[in-house]
C-alpha cells in the first residue's frame, strides 16, 4: 500500500513537470514564431502555418484568398526620417493590418515592409472590401510628430478560383497582382483574377 502511494505520487510529479515542459515550449514557440518588431507572425511561423492551411483547403476545398501587402517608398521614408521612424511606419501598418481584419484571418511580416494576410472562407468581392477599406485606413495614417503619410499597394489570391498547383505559386499569384497595383501608380488593391489573362498571354 505504501509503496502504491508513492508510485502515485511520482506519477503526479512526472505529470506536473510534463505539462511545465509543454507550457516552456509553446512559450518558446511563441516567441521564436513571432516578429519582434510588429508582434505579428514572422517567416518562420509562416512556414508551419501556410502549408497547414494549404492541405486543410485542399482536403475541403475551402476558400482561402491570400494577400501580399507592401509598403509604397518605404525605402525613401528609411532615407529621409531614418530607421527608427522607419521602424514606427512598419508598427503603425501592422496595428492597422491586426485592426482592419476578421478574428480568423491570420496576418504575417514577411521581413522588410512585405505583408501577407491569409483569409479563411471568403470570396474574392468580400476580400476586396475588406482589404479596399485596410487599403484605405493605412492612407489616412499621420505617423508621427512628422505626419508622415504612407501607403501600400496590396495583390490578392483566391485559392478556388485561381486555382494554384502549388502552395508557392499561390503566394506567387498574390506578389504578381501586388507588382501589377505598383505598376498602376501604387495604393492599390489588385486582384489577381483581374489580371491572369494577360500575364498568361505573356
Amino acid at each position: 500500500m505504501v509503496q502504491w502511494v508513492y508510485v502515485q505520487r511520482a506519477n503526479e510529479f512526472l505529470a506536473q513537470i510534463f505539462m511545465a515542459i509543454d507550457s516552456y515550449f509553446l512559450q518558446l514557440r511563441e516567441e521564436i514564431e513571432k516578429d519582434i518588431l510588429t508582434g505579428l507572425n514572422n517567416r518562420v511561423a509562416m512556414s508551419r502555418l501556410l502549408p497547414m492551411i494549404w492541405l486543410e483547403a485542399q482536403k475541403i476545398e475551402r476558400q482561402v484568398l491570400l494577400s501580399v501587402i507592401d509598403v509604397d517608398d518605404f525605402k525613401n521614408i528609411n532615407d529621409t526620417y531614418g530607421h527608427d521612424v522607419g521602424d514606427k511606419v512598419l508598427k503603425m501598418v501592422a496595428d492597422t493590418l491586426i485592426a482592419g481584419r476578421r478574428k480568423d484571418d491570420i496576418t504575417f511580416r514577411l521581413g522588410g515592409e512585405e505583408f501577407i494576410i491569409v483569409f479563411r472562407d471568403i470570396s474574392y468581392d468580400q476580400g476586396k472590401i475588406v482589404l479596399e477599406r485596410i487599403r484605405q485606413n493605412i492612407e489616412n495614417l499621420e505617423i508621427g510628430v512628422e505626419k508622415i503619410k504612407v501607403t501600400v499597394s496590396i495583390g490578392a489570391s483566391s485559392l478556388l478560383d485561381d486555382k494554384p498547383k502549388t502552395l508557392d505559386e499561390f503566394i506567387k499569384f498574390a506578389d504578381l497582382a501586388m507588382y501589377e497595383a505598383k505598376s498602376q501608380g501604387k495604393n492599390k488593391v489588385i486582384l489577381y483574377r483581374d489580371i491572369k489573362d494577360v500575364i498568361c498571354k505573356h
